[in-house]
């Protein structure tokens, strides 16, 4: 009975100390479970934390080079009205500097024209006035020739009467 009652006592004594191996080993497979699939988050984390960070990269990098593109166009398209600003203004400035040449050069040809009009019109009336001049002495010698030949009939009739009344 004694012997009975010890192994009842040893066997319940080792049953609890089993069972307090057993509880306590499941808790450390528990903890070990727990730290493994924590392990393996963590590992999926950092994985996924790192594809994130992997595509936000691309994003901005696609971002950023249409942006550079976007900006490249648009300095392309102010580059290119500015130099046809310039090409306008100087193509403007040239006809502006042709047509101010033309001007002179309009007004130096009708100033030389105008010139060797008034040459030509001077000259006309010289020689209008040499004419007229030689028309009158012309007329002025015929007339005085006129007189002179009248001068001398009358002095010749006054002449033949003086004589004819002295004979």
């Amino acid at each position: 009975q004694k012997r009975a009652a010890a192994i009842v006592l040893q066997a319940a004594f080792r049953g609890r100390k089993a069972r307090k191996l057993y509880n306590r080993q499941i808790k450390t497979v528990c903890v070990v479970q727990s730290l493994w699939r924590m392990r393996k988050e963590q590992l999926r984390f950092l994985q996924l934390k790192k594809s994130v960070t992997t595509l936000q990269s691309h994003v901005r990098k696609y971002q950023q080079v249409k942006r550079y593109r976007e900006i490249k166009n648009a300095a392309s398209v102010i580059q290119t009205w500015y130099r046809r600003c310039v090409t306008s203004k100087k193509a403007a400035a040239s006809f502006q500097r042709m047509r101010l040449a033309a001007i002179v050069l309009q007004s130096a040809y009708r100033g030389m024209e105008a010139r060797k009009e008034a040459h030509k019109l001077r000259s006309v009336v010289k020689i209008q006035a040499s004419y007229r001049a030689y028309v009158v002495r012309k007329r002025f010698k015929s007339l005085k020739d006129a007189t002179v030949k009248i001068q001398a009939l009358v002095k010749m009739r006054q002449a033949r009467k003086r004589y004819c009344a002295l004979r």
